[in-house]
């Protein structure tokens, strides 16, 4: 899997920014943030590879459920995207062209 530059989640277009600085939201530090508003996604560089790629995949769901207004909570984002990060990796062939 590959981080992109940037990703269409519905009719908006977010930038991917790796940054090289902590992220903060209410207060406290996290691997990456989505901005709707703005539609930018930044995950922080200082983490491993697999970190950053379950991060790409954590903010994208976000996205989704802010597009389709589907209310899950963080803990469910958290799971879901967790489950749908170790699913890309255990299948890579599903992806393929």
């Amino acid at each position: 899997m590959k981080i992109t530059n940037e990703v269409k989640i519905g009719y908006k277009n977010y930038t991917i920014n790796m940054v090289n600085h902590d992220i903060y939201v209410d207060g406290k530090e996290c691997y990456g943030q989505i901005n709707y508003d703005n539609e930018y996604i930044n995950i922080a560089d200082k983490f491993n590879d697999n970190q950053k790629k379950a991060t790409f995949i954590h903010e994208i769901v976000h996205g989704i459920d802010e597009m389709y207004g589907s209310d899950l909570t963080e803990k469910q984002v958290e799971l879901f995207s967790n489950g749908l990060y170790m699913f890309l990796l255990d299948n890579p062939e599903v992806f393929e062209k």
